[in-house]
């Protein structure tokens, strides 16, 4: 199972640099815009979480705003390809051709779905949601 944390700041610009693993890593919150004056940032990397939850400015500038366990699917490597070839073939229930852009998916998410604002920042949370809502984006860059 990973443990996915969403950390937000109430600055709407934070860069953090903090090592992870013996490399220094540039953690940049993501700015919600104008409308929210706030940032977010998600990850399910222990290592990472660890590393922010040791800084400093851990309840400073920025704190947790929520945890939740996902169950990690295993890769095919994992898993093996007869047990790919036994999952059900799922139903996509709505497509979006014409989103070509993150932001545009994420909109789509928030305003068709339900989506809480702000915790979807990268390409692979939007397809993880997708894929949880039935729905694909499949020319999202």
């Amino acid at each position: 199972m990973a443990n996915t944390k969403t950390y937000k700041s109430s600055s709407r610009n934070l860069v953090l640099f903090l090592t992870v693993r013996g490399r220094v890593r540039c953690i940049r919150f993501s700015d919600m815009g104008a409308t929210y004056k706030y940032s977010l940032f998600t990850t399910d990397d222990a290592k990472t979480q660890e590393a922010l939850e040791n800084s400093k400015k851990f309840n400073k500038e920025f704190f947790l705003l929520k945890s939740s366990e996902q169950e990690k699917k295993p890769t095919i490597g994992e898993e093996g390809p007869e047990t790919v070839a036994q999952q059900p073939k799922r139903k996509i229930e709505a497509s979006y051709p014409k989103v070509k852009r993150v932001q545009e998916a994420v909109a789509i998410l928030e305003e068709k779905y339900g989506v809480e604002p702000g915790t979807l920042s990268k390409k692979a949370d939007v397809l993880r949601v997708a894929n949880q809502y039935n729905i694909e984006f499949p020319d999202l860059k």
